[in-house]
């Protein structure tokens, strides 16, 4: 009956009553952890953050505002989501990555070891923790670099956001070129072509074809007047016209839709052309900065304080549970 008195029952009272008693062995361990903590604050490297804010802008073909005169996009209006998961992915690239790297001789400003092993695996987990982006609920992008030297990590925020343009740039140049030397190539076959096709229609001309439809219209109108007019050797001579314009009439009828077909193509070729050409020749943002980073003059992390106390807790409530854990155990198998 008395062992059952004296267990404890993890009520308000006997946990106040228990570290009462344990009282100087609690105080020594959260004391000890509070000094530790602060130790180690003091070990902690300081970082500073800085953040730049922008928005992709909605997507618009240069080539179409330029040429086109009904095209109506705006080239100034902010992106929605589409275009803002290609800026995302641009910001995020190796390329961008890699020339931040270089540029600020990051493997000796996070002072890794290049002889050491995987260096590189350590030097872009080192980015990845000190730089982050991502898009917000209003579908603007924030880059976040963390460093201890301020004027770095503003300078690093500012850099990747500059980045962004240039790179899209170098994509939509790179796809423009493809696209011009395609259609140039394309349009000197054509070009070839239409020249065969002139040049066999002269064949026709020379024969007297030249106009398929009027001609035989106004031959027919010629031969009814030399027939009403009882002109019988004119209305024989309009006869043979028109059964050499018949012999000759499919052959040409057909060439002469080709080679219209074929005028229509390579203009709309030399559309398409102008068209790359402007896309390739233009420099429209891609990117709106809407924040660019400043030079923090107030340290992000570590927050000293916020280590302390929770390090603080932690040791006592951790202390404290050993304490009624072990004490319980040994009284059970005192008991046992």
């Amino acid at each position: 009956m008395s062992a059952e008195k004296n267990e404890f029952r993890f009520d308000t009272m006997d946990i106040m009553v228990y570290i009462w008693k344990r009282k100087i062995p609690l105080l020594i361990i959260t004391v000890a952890a509070g000094i530790i903590s602060i130790l180690g604050s003091l070990m902690i490297t300081p970082k500073f953050k800085s953040t730049v804010v922008l928005f992709a802008t909605a997507e618009a073909s240069a080539g179409k505002v330029m040429i086109q005169e009904n095209y109506q996009k705006d080239m100034q209006d902010i992106g929605d989501e589409e275009q803002v998961e290609p800026v995302l992915q641009v910001l995020k690239s190796e390329k961008i990555r890699d020339r931040i790297i270089k540029k600020y001789d990051l493997m000796k400003h996070y002072n890794i070891d290049s002889t050491a092993p995987h260096p590189l695996f350590k030097l872009y987990k080192y980015y990845q923790s000190n730089v982050q982006i991502k898009r917000t609920e209003y579908n603007s992008i924030v880059i976040t670099v963390l460093d201890a030297d301020p004027v770095i990590a503003a300078a690093i925020a500012n850099d990747i956001a500059d980045l962004a343009d240039p790179i899209i740039w170098e994509m939509k140049a790179d796809r423009a070129r493809i696209a011009m030397d395609y259609l140039n190539n394309e349009i000197q076959s054509v070009d070839k072509l239409v020249r065969a096709l002139r040049d066999t229609l002269k064949t026709f001309n020379r024969k007297g074809v030249i106009s398929f439809e009027r001609q035989i219209e106004r031959y027919t109108e010629y031969y009814g007047a030399a027939i009403l007019s009882n002109n019988i050797s004119g209305a024989r001579e309009i006869e043979r016209q028109i059964q050499e314009l018949g012999e000759n009439s499919s052959e040409f009828v057909y060439y002469w839709g080709l080679y219209n077909d074929e005028l229509n193509r390579i203009n709309k070729l030399r559309y398409q052309y102008l068209q790359a050409k402007a896309e390739l020749d233009s420099n429209l943002p891609n990117v709106f900065i809407l924040d660019r980073a400043q030079v923090a003059d107030k340290k992000a992390y570590p927050k000293k304080s916020v280590i302390v106390i929770v390090s603080t807790l932690s040791a006592f409530i951790l202390s404290l549970m050993i304490f009624i854990f072990f004490e319980n155990f040994l009284k059970r198998l005192r008991a046992s």
